[in-house]
């Protein structure tokens, strides 16, 4: 009766194998054309000339985001100093920037497919670069916090199709290479802009 059993399992191993196989198969087949309403995803052939630009473009794009958001630490005492926060109030802008995120994060879900990350990349980093022109001007306390709202929206959506994009046009270890460089940008920003910044503004922070 055992020996049934183990031959009656090791006759259907080889077909359950097959189900398998076929079952990852359609999977990764499903993920290929879930993009633009199921259409099949057609990925645009570009000369390495165009892949390094966009390599460019997109490491441009992190320093710019490290550094708009380094410049929290420079800008905090010049801006309590402007409100008048109290030290429960001082948290507020990164509140409210993370809120902006976390928005975006739940809009990512419709808008990514449907619009080219290039386009994303590009609309995101034009929204922050434009928001940076009212914050300067130093509105009302909630107008301050709406915008810094909005530069949540963009630093999500920048910080999220950056890597996407590098993963995109580099494969195998270049891959991983391009998003080391990627990110050294990003660190390297973030570290040199408020030493920048903080001795632009001088000792008083104005």
């Amino acid at each position: 009766m055992l020996s049934f059993k183990r031959e009656q399992r090791e006759n259907f191993a080889p077909a359950r194998r097959v189900k398998k196989a076929f079952a990852a198969d359609s999977c990764l087949a499903f993920l290929r054309a879930i993009q633009y309403n199921g259409a099949e995803r057609k990925v645009p052939s570009m000369t390495k000339r165009q892949v390094w630009m966009l390599t460019a473009a997109v490491c441009l794009s992190t320093i710019f985001l490290a550094t708009v958001n380094s410049s929290h630490g420079a800008l905090l005492t010049p801006m309590i100093g402007h409100y008048g926060l109290t030290a429960s109030e001082q948290g507020y802008p990164n509140s409210a920037q993370n809120i902006g995120c976390i928005a975006a994060m739940f809009t990512s879900l419709w808008v990514i497919g449907r619009l080219r990350k290039q386009t994303l990349l590009t609309a995101a980093v034009a929204l922050m670069a434009l928001l940076m022109v009212p914050l300067s001007l130093l509105p009302s306390f909630p107008d301050y916090l709406g915008l810094y709202a909005l530069v949540g929206v963009a630093f999500a959506y920048m910080d999220a199709i950056a890597s996407s994009m590098i993963a995109d046009l580099h494969t195998g270890k270049n891959s991983a290479r391009m998003m080391c460089v990627m990110h050294a940008c990003h660190g390297l920003s973030g570290i040199v802009s408020p030493l920048l910044l903080g001795a632009a503004l001088g000792v008083d922070g104005n």
